[in-house]
């Protein structure tokens, strides 16, 4: 199999040009820090479904984490979704009591061009829904906003100009 996925990451990657201070390589992607929280961007294992080979590529923020499951979660989480009726979900992982901004596509041969253009557009404007919804989403859920930093690193203090893209919107 190809790996369209790791190549549209890349794609990503060299668009968005993150500050090498604040990137990190991981498997079949990579993380950054554009501000106090990070992005993931990364490109699941191809699989065959139909005789296609499909590629799934996410973009992917954590916000809030201490969140627990329960009515008034859900109601936040489905009031959000509607109103920022955006590229990304907001969702809740029962797993991490961790609420995140996920977007992500799927490509087939052929489709490359206009997954990767798909993927950049919900992944920069995740970035804008991100440094908003943060500390909202972390006061009606009950959570703590996440600060992330590089292993070993300080918060990045000064946010890169990408979480101001969502306003040419």
């Amino acid at each position: 199999m190809s790996d369209a996925g790791v190549a549209l990451v890349e794609r990503v990657r060299a668009t968005f040009e993150p500050d090498p201070a604040f990137v990190r390589a991981q498997w079949r992607g990579f993380r950054w820090w554009p501000g106090l929280f990070a992005q993931r961007i990364v490109a699941d294992e191809p699989e065959r479904r139909g005789g296609f080979e499909v590629h799934r590529v996410s973009a992917e923020c954590v916000l809030v984490s201490g969140v627990s499951g329960g009515a008034t979660t859900f109601a936040v989480l489905a009031e959000t979704n509607m109103r920022e009726a955006g590229s990304s979900a907001v969702r809740w992982n029962s797993e991490t009591g961790e609420v995140s901004l996920h977007a992500s596509v799927y490509l087939t041969p052929g489709q490359e061009d206009a997954a990767g253009t798909r993927l950049l557009h919900a992944a920069l404007l995740q970035l804008g829904d991100a440094a908003r919804l943060r500390e909202p989403l972390a006061r009606a859920l009950g959570g703590t906003p996440v600060v992330d930093s590089p292993e070993g690193g300080e918060p990045r203090r000064d946010p890169d100009p990408l979480l101001e893209a969502w306003q040419a919107y």
